[in-house]
């Protein structure tokens, strides 16, 4: 249920914060950070849109893959 990170998303910065906390435990290297915040914020397909995109991020990318 993404419900909650809805809300979120109008900053991306402080979505991916919590996306990190919630899926690499606080841990995302700032480089990858700032990348998946600038991809977040040129998404213009509303708020869902933006969860799903910084969670498609964090879960393909090598670093979340070596983490889990």
């Amino acid at each position: 249920d993404l419900t909650p990170l809805l809300p979120l998303a109008a900053t991306p910065s402080t979505l991916v914060d919590a996306l990190d906390l919630t899926l690499t435990h606080g841990t995302m290297p700032s480089a990858m950070k700032t990348t998946i915040v600038n991809a977040v914020t040129a998404d213009n397909g509303g708020n869902l849109h933006r969860v799903q995109t910084g969670i498609y991020l964090i879960l393909t990318s090598s670093y979340y893959n070596v983490w889990h």
